[in-house]
């Protein structure tokens, strides 16, 4: 009897230890894996046409803040129109105001030129960039763009 109950301990402390090791397997995750898994995300929903509410944050003109709705069609901006007064955006400062391919080009460009620091957030959905602080924001270099309100159409 003593032998059967050694034996059942032992093998619930098997599973145990299976579990516990199990549960503390760690995946490699970082900026640039989560950047692929974002993308991929982005590309298995790939929209022909949305529009995305696009701001930015940096000590520069109104006119290059936003917010501005960005509407792409077949992967090319269309238009982009300030939100508030409904004014596009002049051909000057489009490219502070990019579509989702473009912030990821962005994301992709400053991890491959190694700057830091860098804050991604995408949606957890969509995969698209919500929130990507690039450089140090704080002083007159960084670099930080928001975008929200995604409607596929």
């Amino acid at each position: 009897m003593r032998s059967r109950s050694v034996c059942i301990r032992f093998g619930i402390l098997a599973a145990l230890f299976t579990l516990s090791v199990n549960g503390c397997k760690s995946t490699v995750t970082g900026p640039k894996s989560e950047l692929e898994e974002a993308r991929a995300r982005w590309s298995m929903v790939a929209p022909a046409a949305y529009t995305v509410v696009v701001s930015r944050s940096c000590e520069c003109l109104e006119a290059a803040v936003g917010p501005v709705l960005v509407t792409v069609r077949n992967g090319v901006a269309q238009s982009r129109l300030y939100t508030q007064s409904g004014a596009p955006v002049a051909t000057t400062h489009d490219d502070r105001f990019p579509t989702v391919d473009e912030l990821f080009a962005i994301i992709e460009a400053a991890m491959r030129d190694g700057i830091q620091p860098m804050d991604v957030t995408y949606d957890p959905t969509f995969g698209y960039p919500t929130r990507v602080f690039i450089g140090d924001t704080s002083a007159d270099g960084g670099e930080a763009y928001f975008a929200r309100d995604l409607h596929i159409q």
